[in-house]
């Protein structure tokens, strides 16, 4: 696991504008409750012109393509079940996610069963066969989290 404190995001407030779209965003299996994510509307956020800057930031650290990026957001009282990145298309993917929102007491990041404490804007990469999940997000806000597989 790679854990990077306060990543630089230029136009974090245009991504944080673009999230506000209700149009975007549907349930997802992993998501509890209310949670929303653009994974089954907009798989490939890294496409879009807005999320430019975050992507270009992301690959100047690791230097590999992406194969998908999503957004999840977890109001509160919300969390991500427990799963992995794992499959036989992309073996051997490099999972991560960006934190641009993370309020206190909203939950932090769980990997293989140690808790990563998250902050906002950290990143973190690990490997697709490392189950992980969220903690319940325990704060009046919203935590929203930028996924990633990249290969």
């Amino acid at each position: 696991m790679i854990h990077i404190h306060n990543l630089e995001v230029e136009n974090k407030e245009d991504i944080k504008n673009f999230l506000q779209q209700s149009n975007i965003f549907s349930s997802h299996k992993l998501q509890t409750g209310n949670a929303l994510s653009t994974y089954q509307l907009y798989g490939k956020l890294f496409r879009l012109d807005v999320f430019d800057k975050l992507a270009n930031s992301i690959m100047d650290i690791v230097k590999i393509p992406f194969v998908d990026m999503w957004a999840n957001v977890n109001p509160p009282g919300t969390n991500v079940r427990p799963h992995n990145h794992f499959s036989e298309q992309y073996p051997n993917s490099v999972v991560g996610v960006y934190y641009l929102s993370k309020p206190k007491d909203s939950g932090n990041l769980i990997i293989e069963g140690t808790e990563i404490e998250i902050n906002e804007d950290d990143l973190i990469f690990f490997k697709d066969v490392d189950m992980h999940w969220s903690q319940t997000n325990e704060s009046t806000q919203d935590r929203v989290a930028i996924s990633f597989n990249m290969l």
